[in-house]
């Protein structure tokens, strides 16, 4: 097999570095993407986060069958791609600067016998750069032109420690209560929100803004639609404006062009510099097609059509009034169409669909709070905040942060890392409503504490062990209440045995959350049929690469054969929905191990 060596620092990733690894797996059989770990330089972005935005971005093509493969590398590159065993490295040109410097190095690899390859940008990614690209980002420019949504993503929460949130709706979903109860409840966790509305934007470049661009902008629009729109002053009717486009969908699409970039430009002053949730409020987000500038994160509110009807009829308007305002929104299916078609294609993002027909109560309203709230803080900073204010310890919870997060952002963690910790996170908040406070609590701290130290070469326990002990010793200086500290150990020292008090629910909780990767649809479990890609299984093998082959599938073997000895989960919760995907992943990767199937 025909291999070449793609070595970067990726920090992070852009739409130059994914083209030039089309155009590397287009003449290669197999690339191995090498994440430059540079000890005298400072990364914004860990390895196991550079990973991450590796394998999410490339999930946006058509990598799912390539043969790609993502390795650190802090030695010499000429002694990295001879253990490799590939003698052919690409090297992307973007413009003449980068080619006179890789000239240089080229004539030192070839003494080294590394050819190297050189591939050129497309015109238009000559001027993308991961140092421009946060150069943008600063000055609050959109960037879904230079990164994929999830380096996005992670891009604003690191740097601008902003996490944006669409809430868009259907007609008469009765959106005010629900926006309301979320204000509510990012109050009670002590998350900072700026709710956004969009309509007040649209209002304020069309009836009050008076700044020039937005006078070509109205006169622009007098010319394309009527005179008649145009007030005396050089604004603009809005209702009248209404009357036209929303009757002619040609119209409405030629309105939606023009105030394209005022609304965005209007956007990124609304929102520069705030910090927290930035909840972008508008009911014609589907309509205009840009679901990406919340990186396709989105609460979709809605209801059924007779229902719209039902409480319209309210309103004193008669039929043709109903049918005209119903149609000047997509319908509910035609919104979920657009939005979900976004995600599919960018291969990110997170549609929470709020059925909303009727009055839902206080817990449904949490629960669908708490889907969006995990989707958005992919670091568990906010959550990690809000935890820490509700015990009155504020100040303490970026110095725990600080102090755990680098020992789960090693390189040789590849699925033991801070991403299994939020994973972890995300589930116990899908349980939140079912457990008290204090157990929460305890379960939280467990959740952070319980893979903190991690080595593939410590005897049977003795991690977990560890890992209790640490925990204890640091919730200590945390002045936190001895009961929690004593119940926080206990549940991470479960981990180890799996062994339980039979009537110790949140013991048998904290099992279930850790074992949660098993149940993941078969494309993370294993990350690909032909490929050497980027799923649990193969994490975990490379965590274990110290382990010969035969050794580590003994190991494996047993460990899963013990698991689907009888049940996998614990819980009525976890049984009863992921029961049976964990137990097919695990009867599939059995015969993988059998079979010698990589």
């Amino acid at each position: 097999m025909v291999k070449v060596i793609y070595p970067w620092s990726f920090d992070p990733f852009t739409n130059w570095h994914q083209d030039m690894l089309i155009k590397s797996w287009e003449r290669f059989e197999q690339v191995v993407v090498a994440v430059g770990q540079n000890p005298d330089k400072k990364y914004m972005f860990s390895f196991p986060e550079r990973v991450e935005m590796i394998k999410w971005a490339t999930k946006a093509r058509v990598y799912e069958w390539m043969n790609i493969d993502v390795k650190p590398f802090w030695w010499l590159l000429s002694d990295f791609t001879f253990e490799q065993w590939s003698k052919t490295v690409i090297r992307g040109i973007r413009w003449i600067g980068d080619f006179q410097w890789e000239e240089t190095l080229k004539n030192i690899l070839e003494k080294e016998w590394i050819v190297s390859m050189y591939l050129f940008a497309e015109q238009n990614q000559t001027h993308v750069s991961s140092s421009v690209t946060k150069s943008l980002l600063k000055e609050q420019w959109f960037i879904q032109d230079y990164v994929s949504l999830n380096v996005k993503h992670f891009l604003e929460a690191r740097m601008n420690w902003q996490y944006i949130v669409w809430l868009t709706w259907t007609i008469w979903a009765w959106k005010s209560y629900i926006t309301e109860k979320f204000l509510e409840l990012w109050k009670q966790e002590n998350i900072p929100v700026h709710n956004i509305d969009l309509d007040k934007i649209w209002h304020r470049i069309l009836e009050v803004a008076i700044e020039d661009w937005y006078k070509q902008i109205r006169q622009k629009l007098i010319k394309k639609f009527w005179d008649s729109i145009g007030t005396e002053w050089g604004f603009i009717d809005r209702k009248k404006l209404g009357e036209i486009v929303f009757n002619d969908s040609k119209k409405r699409k030629l309105l939606d062009e023009i105030m394209f970039n005022p609304m965005q430009v209007r956007i990124r002053t609304e929102i520069y510099w705030k910090k927290g949730i930035i909840l972008l409020n508008w009911a014609l987000l589907a309509e205009a097609g840009i679901t990406d500038l919340a990186n396709n994160n989105i609460v979709l509110i809605w209801v059924d059509n007779e229902v719209q009807k039902e409480r319209l009829s309210g309103r004193n308007l008669d039929n043709e009034q109903i049918e005209r305002r119903v149609k000047n929104q997509f319908s509910t299916d035609r919104k979920k169409e657009v939005i979900s078609a976004s995600i599919k294609t960018t291969w990110y993002g997170n549609l929470v669909d709020f059925d909303n027909n009727w009055n839902n109560d206080d817990l449904i309203i949490e629960e669908k709070f708490n889907q969006m709230l995990c989707t958005v803080d992919i670091y568990g900073e906010l959550r990690m905040k809000s935890v820490f204010t509700k015990l009155w310890i504020e100040d303490k919870w970026i110095d725990i942060y600080a102090k755990l997060k680098p020992m789960y952002d090693t390189s040789e963690r590849l699925y033991h890392n801070w991403f299994h910790i939020i994973a972890c996170l995300n589930i116990l908040y899908e349980i939140k409503k079912s457990i008290s406070h204090e157990e929460f609590i305890a379960l939280f701290f467990a959740i952070l504490f319980h893979d903190a130290i991690y080595s593939s070469k410590a005897k049977a326990w003795e991690n977990e062990r560890q890992s209790a002990n640490f925990a204890k010793d640091f919730l200590k200086k945390l002045w936190l209440e001895e009961k929690i500290i004593e119940r926080a150990s206990y549940l991470i020292s479960l981990t180890a045995s799996h062994k339980l008090d039979w009537n110790d629910l949140i013991g048998a909780y904290m099992i279930d959350i850790d074992l949660s990767i098993l149940w993941q649809p078969w494309d993370i479990y294993h990350g690909g049929i032909d490929s050497i890609k980027y799923g649990y299984m193969r994490a975990v093998r490379n965590e274990y690469s110290n382990y010969k082959e035969e050794d580590y599938k003994k190991w494996r073997l047993a460990f899963l054969e013990w698991k689907s000895g009888g049940r996998i989960f614990k819980t009525p919760y976890f049984i009863e929905k992921y029961e049976k995907q964990a137990q097919e992943n695990i009867r599939k990767e059995i015969i993988m191990l059998w079979g010698n199937i990589s």
